[in-house]
């Protein structure tokens, strides 16, 4: 797999949203669905509970480059079936 950057933009949305590096890398790494948007433009998503019980999904926005992926944005929706391919 290519490098993994992260844009400030992205960096600032995880603090926000109180997502780690770790955390965003295992999505791209281990999705539960992919979604090519565009021939560089890549989104990742998985499903996550709250300690509430509330379910979410995380969405991680990439742009392929030469050599590496570039994280675009992240967030976090509660909009699930919006999202969903299937």
């Amino acid at each position: 797999m290519s490098k993994i950057v992260f844009s400030n933009h992205a960096l600032l949305r995880m603090a926000t949203y109180g997502f780690s590096t770790e955390t965003i890398i295992q999505i791209i790494e281990n999705p539960e669905m992919i979604i090519q948007e565009a021939d560089d433009i890549v989104i990742y998503q998985s499903l996550f509970e709250k300690t509430n019980g509330k379910k979410y999904l995380i969405r991680v926005i990439t742009k392929n480059l030469k050599m590496k992926k570039l994280v675009i944005t992240v967030y976090r929706t509660s909009r699930i079936k919006k999202y969903s391919t299937s």
